[in-house]
């Protein structure tokens, strides 16, 4: 049944499958879903249906609804079953039924069956091909084997201006010449069984209007698997696309005069793809622009796991507000492995509302980290050789309070450490009555 073959492409990614099974129960046909739902293949299902149910009595309707649709030739209301996955998990699904007929008498049941464990909306996917033709969103077309217009939904009618009376069982001249090669390799390799996706293309309206548009096509089948014509999804990106070119010439021009920047300046598009890679960014990090622009996705120019914290910190309201980074500390990953610490800013890039992509400006702080370890280790050796020193020495700040209390203070005044830093109190361990010391007078 061709309608079965577009239920189960569009089910590829959900948490649903289709089955059909005979008079006495038994599974013949099972779509792909079932192994991503319940974790067997279609050939284990090929059991009695039964099989697979848990002893919960929820399932003691699973069998009076089967019984009554073979026996009334009826749809029987959606109704709920229990099963084991493969890995032991209980699956609850939710079931919706029909009888199957051939020569006025019920041969079986076709079925939809979803995982309803943690979704409660699915998309209902058990009407045949015509009502899913008029109620999908995506212009649709559906040719036979010669190339003629079987079928097209509203959703096509309303994007390319011609109705589905006027194309039917003739040719769709929409093809600019410039795409009919790629097109007709698109066509072989779709009677040979694959699946187009996302196949970038143009198409002409009936009003002579250019479309950029992203495809997806695959191939219908009857029962014994033979090819019975073509169904095509032709997504407009036309807005898409010019958006990103915008974007692109943009960057472009504002990469001229950024190139000599000392920091290293990085965009990508909304994919993470890199676009723009200045000579700053080609300096710390050791690619070069023709290296990675077009070519490296930007979680490889940071060690694992710190691209997601930046994604996370754009988005937040933290560190700027949202879709702002100033001043975010984070790391790099040069072409040789070594990690190299960032100060960034940066922002989300968008059109019209639309996020475009992202642009970053890298301040290297390589030097000013090896500066501040080297002051950290440099107060550590002063503080350890005045505090290991026999000379009693103490330090007042501005404010008159001890921040720094040497061994041989505690030795001579028997006064420690802990009582004596931040106190103002100097004249205590020397003096019976308050009175200045020389230190309070410097």
């Amino acid at each position: 049944l061709p309608f079965l073959e577009v239920l189960d492409l569009l089910n590829a990614d959900s948490r649903a499958f289709v089955y059909l099974h005979d008079q006495e129960g038994r599974f013949y046909y099972l779509s792909t879903g079932v192994t991503r739902v319940t974790g067997y293949s279609p050939e284990e299902w090929e059991v009695h249906y039964s099989t697979y149910l848990t002893d919960n009595p929820l399932n003691r309707q699973v069998h009076e609804h089967t019984r009554l649709a073979l026996e009334s030739g009826c749809k029987q209301p959606p109704y709920e079953a229990e099963i084991r996955h493969r890995d032991g998990r209980k699956l609850l699904l939710e079931i919706n039924e029909t009888p199957l007929k051939q020569n006025g008498r019920v041969s079986g049941l076709v079925g939809l069956a979803r995982d309803i464990s943690d979704q409660r909306r699915l998309l209902h996917l058990e009407k045949q091909f015509d009502s899913f033709l008029k109620t999908c969103p995506i212009p649709t077309i559906v040719y036979d084997l010669q190339g003629l217009m079987r079928e097209c939904n509203p959703a096509f009618e309303s994007l390319f201006g011609w109705s589905r009376e006027e194309l039917r069982g003739k040719t769709v001249d929409f093809v600019p010449e410039a795409e009919r090669d790629a097109t007709r390799a698109g066509i072989r390799k779709v009677l040979g069984g694959q699946v187009l996706n996302d196949f970038e293309t143009r198409r002409l309206t009936r009003s002579g209007a250019l479309l950029e548009i992203s495809l997806t096509s695959f191939r219908l089948t009857d029962e014994s698997g033979h090819p019975t014509g073509i169904i095509v999804m032709l997504r407009d990106v036309t807005a898409r696309k010019t958006l990103e070119r915008e974007l692109r010439h943009r960057l472009a021009f504002e990469e001229s005069l950024v190139q000599s920047s000392m920091d290293g300046i990085i965009a990508v598009d909304r994919q993470g793809l890199v676009i723009a890679f200045n000579q700053g960014a080609a300096r710390i990090m050791g690619y070069t622009p023709e290296e990675v622009i077009g070519k490296i996705p930007v979680e490889k120019l940071y060690p694992p796991g710190k691209a997601r914290e930046v994604k996370k910190a754009l988005l937040s309201d933290r560190f700027g507000g949202p879709g702002k980074l100033i001043g975010y500390r984070t790391e790099l990953l040069t072409q040789k492995g070594e990690v190299v610490p960032m100060r960034l800013s940066g922002s989300l890039l968008s059109e019209g509302g639309q996020e475009m992509g992202s642009v970053g400006f890298f301040h290297d702080l390589t030097i000013q980290k090896n500066m501040e370890e080297a002051l950290l280790r440099e107060k550590a050796i002063t503080e350890e050789l005045v505090d290991g020193s026999p000379i009693p020495t103490f330090v007042l700040d501005r404010n008159q309070q001890v921040v720094f209390w040497n061994r041989a203070c505690v030795e001579l005044t028997g006064v420690s450490r802990l009582e004596m830093v931040g106190s103002r109190e100097i004249w205590k361990p020397f003096y019976p009555e308050e009175r200045p010391v020389l230190a309070n007078l410097i």
